[in-house]
C-alpha cells in the first residue's frame, strides 16, 4: 500500500467486552502501520469491560510499543470513550473506528486523501449496512430526528468511523456520555462553519461479541441527551453569545486599567507589543487623515493612540461599560472619537467607509464566515484590515487558557487552520505572521517568579502598564526571536503565540 508524506496519525478504538476481537484488530493495525511511513499510534479505549480485555490489552501494549491503552474502572458509555479516546490522541490526524471489527482500515487511506484536499474531517457513510432490521429501522429513525432538529444532513450520523484534523478536535467542547456524541460532533462542526465532507465505508457482521447500541437503556439516554443537546445549542445563538460577550467584558471593564502613552512612546509603539510594528510600517508610520475603524476597542486605548495621529477615528465595542470608560478618557485627552457601541455582525457603516479596520484579539471571539464580510465591505478598496490574534500552535496555549478560565469569554477560540482557510477565502491576498515565542518567558516570569495568577491578572495587560518591568525581557526575547524565526521559520512559526493579520482589499 503506498502512501506520500503525511502527519502523525492516532487511531483509536472504543472498546467493550471485545476480548474476542481484540488480536485480529491489533493485527489489522499492524498490517496498516507497515505500510504508512510516518508514525502513528494505537489506543485502545477499554469502557469498563468485564470479559478478558484488559488482560488481552496489556499483552497488545507489551508486544507492540505502538500501542497505548486508556481504560475506565467502570462502563461509562460510547461518548465517554470517545472523549478519552481524543484526550489521549497525540496526532496531527484523529482517527476512530468501533472496536468490534465490523470495518476494516482498508479505506482509511482515501479518508485521510479527503483531510489533505482541505477537509477538516471526513465521516463514513456504510453503503452496505450488515446489522439487524430494526437497527436499521431504529437508525433510520433517529437521523430524521436529528435532521429535523439540528438541520444536519448527513447519511450515516452514527457511522463509527471518522477522521479529524487535531485543530478540528481540540475546538470542540463535548458534553455527551453515550450515544448522542456522533451528533453532537457534527453539528458543532457544521456550525462552526469547518469543512466536513462523507465518503462510503464497507461494513461487516459481526464476527464475536455482542451489541449494545440498540438496548432500550441507550436509545432512552440518547434521546434525554438530545434534548439536552438542543437547549445548549439554542442557548447559543447570536443573542445569547453577544449577551455572554457583553457581560464578560462589561465585567473585565469595571476594574481594568487604561494605559495611557507617553512622550516616548504610545500603544503603537509600545515595546510590550511588538505586533505593532508591522502596522507602523505598513503606513510608513503616518496615519494622518486615515478613517480608521477600531474593532472591540475596549477602552480605548489603540482609538486613541490613532487619534494622537491625526486619524479619524471610530471604535465599536459589545461592552456599553468598555465605551463609556473609553468615552471618559478621550473627553480628558480633548480627541474627537466616534464611540459606539455594536452587539451584532452588522457594521452600521456604508460600503468602502474606512481605509484602515484594525482589532486586537477580536477575530477569535467572532464567527469568521459573518464578520469577514461585513470587514471587506466596509473597508474602501486599497484598505487595509490589520488584526493581532491569538493561535493554536504553542502547547504552552493550552496550558494558558485552562489556567485562564474567568479571563477568557466562553465563546472564543484561538485560530486554527480551518479560521486561517476561512480568511484567505475572503482576503485572497491576505498575509498571516507569527509573532512571539522566546517573549513568552515573560509570562513564564510572571506565573513562577512572581506568582500572578492568570486567574486575576491578565497577561497580554499586565506588560502594557508595568512596561518598566518587563521591558528588557520582551527586548531580550524579540532579539532571539529574530534568529529563531530566521533560521528555522517553520519552528517559529508551529510555536508562535500570536498572529498579525494583514487584509489587503484589492
Amino acid at each position: 500500500m503506498a502512501f506520500s508524506s503525511r502527519p502523525h496519525l492516532s487511531i483509536f478504538f472504543p472498546l467493550y467486552n471485545e476480548e474476542r476481537n481484540l488480536p485480529g484488530l491489533v493485527e489489522a493495525c499492524e498490517r496498516f502501520i507497515a505500510g504508512y511511513p510516518e508514525p502513528v499510534e494505537v489506543i485502545l479505549v477499554n469502557d469498563g469491560s468485564t470479559d478478558g480485555s484488559d488482560a488481552v490489552i496489556a499483552e497488545r501494549a507489551r508486544e507492540h510499543p505502538w500501542v497505548r491503552s486508556v481504560t475506565h474502572p467502570r462502563n461509562r458509555g460510547y461518548g465517554a470513550a470517545l472523549r478519552s479516546g481524543f484526550e489521549a490522541s497525540r496526532g496531527e490526524l484523529i482517527f476512530f473506528s468501533d472496536g468490534d471489527r465490523q470495518f476494516t482500515l482498508a479505506e482509511l487511506p482515501e479518508f485521510i486523501r479527503g483531510i489533505e484536499r482541505g477537509a477538516d474531517a471526513v465521516i463514513g457513510y456504510r453503503f452496505d449496512r450488515r446489522d439487524p432490521f430494526m437497527r436499521k429501522v431504529n437508525a433510520w429513525c433517529w437521523s430524521r430526528l436529528v435532521r429535523l432538529v439540528f438541520g444536519l444532513a448527513v447519511r450515516d450520523i452514527d457511522c463509527g468511523y471518522k477522521i479529524f484534523t487535531r485543530e478540528t478536535v481540540e475546538s470542540l467542547e463535548l458534553n455527551a456520555t453515550g450515544a448522542l456524541i456522533s451528533t453532537e460532533m457534527l453539528v458543532k462542526i457544521v456550525k462552526s462553519g469547518r469543512k466536513l465532507t462523507e465518503a462510503p465505508v464497507r461494513h461487516f457482521e459481526r464476527g464475536a461479541g455482542r451489541q449494545t447500541g440498540a438496548s432500550l437503556r441507550v436509545i432512552a439516554w440518547a434521546f434525554f441527551e438530545l434534548l439536552k443537546l438542543h437547549r445548549r445549542i439554542k442557548a447559543t445563538s447570536d443573542g445569547d453569545r453577544w449577551k455572554r460577550e457583553q457581560r464578560h467584558f462589561d465585567a473585565a471593564a469595571v476594574s481594568e486599567r487604561v494605559f495611557v502613552a507617553t512622550p516616548e512612546f504610545d500603544l503603537l509603539t509600545h515595546p510590550c507589543v511588538p505586533e505593532h510594528e508591522a502596522l507602523v510600517r505598513l503606513f510608513d508610520g503616518n496615519f494622518r487623515g486615515l478613517r480608521v475603524l477600531d474593532i472591540g476597542c475596549g477602552v480605548g486605548e489603540a482609538s486613541i493612540a490613532f487619534a494622537q495621529r491625526d486619524a479619524t477615528v471610530t471604535g465599536v465595542d459589545v461592552s456599553p461599560v468598555a465605551v463609556e470608560r473609553a468615552r471618559a478618557e478621550t473627553r480628558r485627552l480633548g480627541l474627537d472619537v466616534d464611540l459606539r457601541t455594536v452587539a451584532g455582525y452588522a457594521l452600521p457603516f456604508e460600503t468602502g467607509t474606512f481605509d484602515l479596520v484594525y482589532g486586537n484579539g477580536v477575530l477569535h471571539h467572532l464567527e469568521l464566515r459573518r464578520s469577514l464580510p461585513e470587514i471587506k465591505r466596509v473597508l474602501r478598496p486599497g484598505g487595509y484590515g490589520y488584526f493581532i490574534e491569538p493561535s493554536t500552535g504553542n502547547p504552552l496555549i493550552g496550558v494558558y487558557r485552562r489556567l485562564a478560565r474567568d479571563k477568557r469569554s466562553v465563546d472564543e477560540r484561538p485560530l486554527d487552520r480551518a479560521a486561517l482557510r476561512a480568511i484567505r477565502a475572503e482576503f485572497p491576498l491576505a498575509r498571516v505572521e507569527p509573532s512571539q515565542v522566546c517573549t513568552l518567558a515573560v509570562f513564564l516570569k510572571m506565573f513562577l517568579v512572581e506568582w500572578k495568577s492568570p486567574n486575576r491578572v491578565s497577561y497580554w495587560r499586565q506588560p502594557i502598564l508595568e512596561h518598566e518591568r518587563y521591558r528588557h525581557l520582551y527586548a531580550v526575547g524579540g532579539r532571539a526571536d529574530e534568529t529563531l524565526r530566521r533560521r528555522f521559520p517553520r519552528l517559529f512559526t508551529r510555536l508562535a503565540w500570536n498572529l498579525v493579520i494583514v487584509l489587503p482589499k484589492a
